[in-house]
């Protein structure tokens, strides 16, 4: 099926077109925001949330300015692209979250950071207001897989994948803590 009659089908509320279309552009999609990324965990969540952004705002293609594969292409970049620069411009809690597993624990006055910011972090995600985002956090930051945390809360992957996208989102937005590099 061409590329034309997936889109429309899938703009008139087909799922099986629009899975088709996240079938056909899954590996080039994938492949592409990884070259940008150069990170397999960053690029499983980016290509969900562009899954999510074209199902969105399907309707806002309009096929006299491009082709629809340019137009999920172009998709993809630009949340990839909003993403690096987001990344940039914030502290990042989960990398934090995963240098405290990681973390080189040599000194007691580096522990003892570690652990309280560690405690400060658990604390806001506490505070998160979803209860998805707060179980789907806790278990994350206690070093679980996310097919481990979709199992335990009996969950799709990609509904977990999405809560923990919010919750880091939420948790980077009121980060009221500057975290340090503990490599």
């Amino acid at each position: 099926m061409t590329d034309q009659a997936l889109y429309e089908l899938a703009k008139r509320g087909e799922n099986k077109a629009y899975c088709e279309i996240i079938k056909k552009y899954r590996g080039s999609l994938s492949y592409m925001i990884f070259q940008m990324t150069q990170n397999k965990t960053d690029t499983e969540d980016l290509f969900m949330e562009v899954v999510e952004k074209i199902y969105e705002n399907i309707n806002n293609f309009t096929p006299v300015k491009a082709k629809f594969s340019t137009w999920i292409y172009a998709v993809a970049k630009n949340h990839t692209l909003d993403f690096l620069r987001n990344k940039i411009r914030q502290p990042n809690c989960t990398e934090d979250i995963k240098n405290y597993h990681k973390a080189e624990k040599n000194t007691p006055e580096k522990q003892l950071i570690i652990k309280q910011e560690y405690e400060i972090l658990k604390q806001c995600i506490k505070k998160l207001k979803s209860t998805h985002h707060r179980e789907v956090m806790e278990l994350y930051t206690d070093g679980l897989k996310m097919k481990e945390i979709s199992e335990q809360l009996n969950l799709p992957i990609g509904t977990t994948v999405g809560y923990i996208n919010r919750a880091k989102k939420k948790l980077n937005e009121k980060s009221i803590i500057s975290f340090t590099d503990y490599s």
